[in-house]
């Protein structure tokens, strides 16, 4: 089944034999104490399509300022993991 969420992407990477895109936005599978925007990591490979969106987008689901000013922001301890 396929579904589709927006989503900030940030960097990509390779980890125990494949590669992930680590992203800010909609979480497909978010435990009850998590908000519903956040910090994700979709394996690359099921990832079917890509949309370019732009800031001016109107049914864009946040800000430039709601991801910098995120309360889950990456530290460098946690990238390093």
């Amino acid at each position: 089944m396929k579904k589709k969420y927006t989503v900030y992407p940030v960097f990509i990477y390779y980890y125990h034999r494949a590669y992930y895109l680590c992203a800010f936005g909609q979480r497909p599978d978010r435990t009850e104490n998590q908000p519903p925007l956040g910090w994700y990591n979709y394996r690359l490979e099921r990832i079917t399509e890509f949309k370019k969106l732009s800031w001016d987008t109107p049914n864009f689901p946040w800000s430039k300022s709601e991801i910098i000013n995120h309360t889950e922001k990456y530290s460098t301890d946690y990238i390093q993991q």
